[in-house]
């Protein structure tokens, strides 16, 4: 009886702006294995798991989760885009964020992939303390969500291990609070900071 080969399974990916990174290093490993001595056993255990129990999608080569809402369908990135401060305001209608989102690659990049299909966004600016002096936003097709917005979909939108903006602030001018913006922490918890900041994550969406 010949020699039992060990059977050798590799984990890699997941989804995260490191993903093609894992699939490339677990490529090497796969192909510099002794293969007298191990039988291969390649598999994607992470995004097995994934996606048997999250809705995940890869689109312009970043991941997704999506939710349904009606005839519509919501696309929450899993991960940053990129880390900036929100602006000079609290104003999410004002804000770097909202310029570099909508002029960045992977806006180009999603309306090339969908054509017409992008649905644009509307986002109600209400301040945490009620105010609606900042009004709605819209028109743009790929934005940061608001708080009622992250409340709606909570269970299809898993953590993350950084804090990062959403599009509510905190107060407005006329409560006197034009700095602080509401922002969801490593564990799902919410609080507000300033706009300042500069580590903040930029967490997008958008509706197809």
């Amino acid at each position: 009886m010949g020699d039992i080969m060990t059977r050798l399974g590799i984990t890699y990916g997941g989804i995260s702006t490191e993903h093609d990174v894992s699939e490339m290093s677990a490529k090497s490993v796969i192909e510099n294995l002794d293969k007298e001595k191990y039988e291969q056993s390649f598999r994607e255990d992470v995004k097995e798991w994934l996606e048997k129990n999250l809705s995940i999608e890869y689109v312009c080569g970043k991941s997704w989760t999506c939710a349904k809402d009606g005839k519509y369908t919501y696309h929450f990135m899993y991960g940053s885009l990129f880390d900036n401060r929100f602006g000079d305001t609290n104003n999410y209608s004002e804000s770097e964020i909202k310029e570099k989102l909508v002029n960045s690659g992977l806006a180009k990049e999603l309306e090339e992939f969908y054509g017409g299909k992008l649905v644009p966004i509307t986002l109600d600016l209400t301040s945490l303390n009620g105010s609606k002096e900042y009004g709605v936003v819209s028109g743009d097709k790929i934005a940061i969500p608001t708080l009622d917005i992250l409340r709606k979909f909570k269970e299809n939108i898993p953590l993350m291990s950084r804090w990062y903006w959403t599009s509510t602030p905190n107060g407005t001018k006329q409560t006197g609070d034009t700095s602080c913006v509401r922002v969801v922490r490593g564990d799902g918890s919410m609080v507000c900071l300033g706009c300042d900041w500069d580590c903040g994550s930029v967490r997008p969406f958008y509706i197809t």
